[in-house]
């Protein structure tokens, strides 16, 4: 393989990384903004049960956490 090719192959390498950051970051942005909504909606007009208002918005900022990462291995 020429070093041009090695670079090319080094480059399109570079891409598909910097395109499957790019993804995890739109992704990582929507749940960040479904996140600010609910808080508005909170303290627009407080539903009745904040509990299950805060825990919704904790489960979306945890699914934010594992954008990226590897899944879990089953639960034995």
């Amino acid at each position: 393989m020429s070093q041009l090719d090695d670079l090319n192959s080094q480059l399109a390498t570079l891409k598909t990384e910097l395109d499957a950051a790019r993804d995890r970051d739109g992704a990582i942005q929507g749940t960040l903004v479904d996140v600010q909504k609910k808080l508005d909606d909170l303290l627009a007009a407080p539903p009745v049960d904040l509990t299950a208002a805060i825990q919704a918005i904790k489960d979306d900022v945890a699914e934010a956490q594992t954008i990226g990462q590897p899944p879990a291995p089953p639960a034995a």
